[in-house]
């Protein structure tokens, strides 16, 4: 999730800007997440990342997602199973463009060509 949309339920002012009652809103985030403020060398991809519980992935507080940990499980068990049957994964040389599916709410790949050696 980039972003969520909302509506005001009181008169606001956000920097200088008034939001009056019952207007619509989109709350982007995503930014968030590769705060140079926040994060050395944020658009890196890096696991190990320090404060990587600070990412908001799952969103935070009352907005934390319930299914979290199920989606984190299923990932390293989908990861450490890939990774014993297929121990060496690789992009593919020269296909990859990095294009993103234009989207305000969700960021993902249109495509992403890798190369596997079996073990």
């Amino acid at each position: 999730m980039q972003s969520l949309f909302r509506a005001a339920n009181v008169a606001s002012e956000i920097a200088g800007v008034k939001i009056p009652e019952g207007t619509r809103v989109v709350v982007t985030y995503a930014s968030r997440n590769r705060d140079a403020a926040e994060f050395p060398d944020p658009d890196r991809f890096d696991v190990r990342r320090a404060k990587a519980r600070t990412h908001l992935a799952f969103g935070q507080g009352e907005h934390f997602c319930i299914g979290a940990a199920l989606a984190r499980c299923e990932a390293r068990v989908a990861f450490e199973t890939l990774l014993a049957r297929m121990p060496v994964i690789r992009l593919a040389a020269g296909k990859n463009h990095f294009a993103h599916t234009p989207s305000s709410i969700l960021r993902g790949l249109k495509e992403l060509h890798l190369e596997f050696e079996a073990s």
